[in-house]
């Protein structure tokens, strides 16, 4: 969420001092509470102070380990599920290169699917999840 809102910040240019006003209205149940009580009592003073206060409230534990969870993950359900999983644990790991990504990506693939992947050898994330997602197909 975060990732996405600076983006748009970024593209439209938008002062820091209006940053808050937009965010409010586009908040879910269960931070705009949150949100509400801390800009009443004790207003956020800077955009940076905002985004490190949402992701330790409401972020992953500082205790998880994205980079082991990623190397273990597994597909449980569709490519497109795993996919998702393997791209959100991804964008939180760092110091790790394409190509163990590729081979963390394969490894965890169905059985059957990886065979027939691995056989085509892709060499990048995007050539495994379409012969992944080809080969669900089949």
């Amino acid at each position: 969420w975060i990732f996405k809102v600076e983006q748009f910040f970024d593209y439209y240019n938008t002062p820091e001092t209006q940053r808050f006003t937009i965010i409010a209205v586009h908040m879910d149940k269960e931070v705009a509470p949150w949100f509400q009580m801390i800009m009443k009592n004790q207003p956020f003073q800077s955009w940076k102070e905002f985004t490190r206060a949402l992701e330790i409230e409401f972020g992953p534990s500082s205790y998880e380990c994205p980079r082991s969870t990623l190397f273990q993950l597994t597909q449980s359900g569709s490519v497109k599920d795993y996919y998702y999983e393997f791209t959100a644990l991804s964008n939180r790991v760092s110091g790790v290169t394409i190509d163990a990504l590729l081979d963390f990506f394969l490894s965890g693939l169905n059985f059957d699917i990886k065979r027939d992947v691995l056989a085509h050898g892709p060499d990048s994330i995007l050539k495994a999840v379409s012969l992944a997602h080809l080969f669900e197909e089949k």
